[in-house]
């Protein structure tokens, strides 16, 4: 027995040594026990360049190098959406969005956007955002909404307080330390904010557009009397960062739904209601810098030219209103509003002042009421408060104090020069404007001035006489309008 189990561990001995041998060959050669090439669990040929550089398997020397992410600094957010990515040894997937190029156009009621990227790839679902909600997901390019303008309530700036009338009537505010005066125009007006999202077929947003702020509202430069568009004439409507352009007025009304007009034409600095007024008219003396003021019963600050009367203006409040020179936008939409109160378009605006009775007296004029037929004989001997031309005819052309109004005593009712708390909109001084011509670039100076005789016939037609220019004369003032 003994002898059997030696014989048993010799020839166990044996095999192990004929197995180490044969591994070692294996090793050695590359070639396995039964001569194959080396495999890999599935049974194809292992490859160097599966195998990191420096291991050896089955004989095989890896040449694969390690790709090091450990100083790899991305995010999910700095990868496109539904693509991966390895950051420090670990596999990522992108969140980013492409950016989406969108187009808007508006009407008063209703807005349209348009998806202009061509390069998303089939399948997409566009999704449209009004105001953050959603509003609809298809895969057309193009969706438009209707929208509601509304009316608010008008603000009322720091330093100033509401002293007469309503919204409907003319909202007059007042600065209580320098008495300027402003009245309210309502505009009816909406903000959007529109945005897009682009979805592929697996559920993924891989694009957004930026959010647009739309200032939507009813200003015009369009004459409902007339249906009447200014094609002549243009403006420069600048930056919306800039408080001063009317790119910024714009969205400022759109916030607002409205903005104050000037009530009266401007006056020249540190006028007060009922000052001895300033009477030389020469350019030198008033063709200045300074700051203007907006109250009754002081000289409109004529002979002045545009340049040096949009910079005044400008320079009346720039906190948190602004003030502005007179534009297309602010004029026409206030003679629209206007307009819509029965009798106050007709008299204000298309009003022969010359064709006027024996009935009528002047009032709010600077010292006291006038009877009409007596008016130019007593301002021939009485100008303090007046400019008068023509001497010696008995239609001569009076500049009349700012506030002044007439009476008839035949209907009982104030008549011409004032609309719904707002004086000489039509004349009494031309007005320059922010408008240009487009043939040789001048400055529209709105209304009729007093020595165009006829003086209150300024409606905005472009078949009455507008002028146009850079230089003042004694028959051209301005007005400013007001907003945050």
């Amino acid at each position: 027995m003994k002898k059997k189990r030696k014989i048993i561990v010799i020839i166990s001995i044996i095999v192990l040594v004929i197995l180490i041998i044969s591994f070692i060959a294996m090793r050695v050669t590359n070639v396995g026990i039964f001569g194959s090439n080396s495999r890999n669990a599935n049974g194809g040929a292992i490859n160097p360049e599966d195998i990191k550089k420096g291991v050896t398997i089955a004989g095989v020397t890896g040449k694969l190098e390690e790709l090091d992410t450990s100083d790899a600094t991305a995010t999910p957010e700095d990868i496109l959406a539904g693509k991966t990515a390895y950051v420090k040894g670990q596999k990522i997937t992108g969140t980013a969005t492409r950016p989406l190029n969108v187009e808007t156009s508006y009407t008063t009621d209703s807005i349209t956007i348009k998806v202009n990227s061509d390069d998303l790839g089939d399948n997409i679902t566009y999704e449209y955002f009004i105001n953050g909600e959603s509003k609809e997901k298809t895969q057309n390019k193009e969706y438009t909404t209707g929208i509601t303008l509304e009316n608010k309530n008008p603000y009322v700036p720091s330093g100033f307080t509401h002293t007469e009338g309503t919204v409907d009537t003319g909202y007059v505010i007042k600065d209580t330390s320098l008495g300027n005066e402003f009245v309210w125009i309502p505009v009816k007006s909406g903000i959007y904010q529109v945005s897009i999202q682009a979805t592929d077929s697996s559920g993924i947003v891989i694009a957004k557009s930026d959010e647009i702020n739309l200032g939507i509202s009813e200003l015009t430069r369009t004459l409902k009397e007339t249906g009447q568009e200014y094609a002549n004439w243009y403006e420069e409507e600048g930056s919306i960062s800039d408080k001063k352009s009317i790119a910024y007025f714009k969205q400022s009304v759109a916030e607002n739904a409205g903005f104050y007009m000037g009530r009266y034409e401007m006056g020249m600095p540190g006028q007060k209601s009922g000052d001895e007024p300033v009477l030389d008219f020469t350019n030198d003396a008033r063709n200045i810098k300074g700051v203007p003021v907006c109250v009754a019963q002081v000289m409109p600050w004529t002979n002045i030219d545009y340049d040096v009367a949009k910079e005044n203006i400008e320079s009346m409040y720039n906190g948190e209103v602004q003030s502005a020179m007179l534009n297309s936008y602010a004029r026409t939409t206030t003679f629209n509003w206007i307009g819509g109160t029965e009798g106050n378009y007709q008299d204000t605006f298309w009003y022969e002042r010359y064709s006027i009775k024996g009935s009528c007296y002047l009032i709010n004029c600077l010292y006291q009421e006038i009877h009409y037929n007596n008016m130019y004989n007593y301002f021939q001997n009485y100008t303090s408060g007046f400019m008068i031309t023509d001497a010696g005819s008995s239609s001569g052309r009076i500049l009349l104090t700012t506030g002044a109004k007439l009476l008839d005593n035949t209907v009982s009712r104030e008549i011409g020069f004032c609309a719904n708390n707002i004086y000489d909109l039509g004349g009494n001084a031309g007005e320059w404007s922010t408008e240009m011509l487009k043939s040789d670039n001048s400055h529209r100076i709105s209304g009729w001035s007093f020595e165009d005789g006829s003086a209150w016939r300024g409606v905005d037609n472009n078949s009455s006489p507008y002028r146009s220019g850079l230089t003042g004369d004694i028959g051209t003032s301005s007005r400013p309008i007001l907003y945050k």
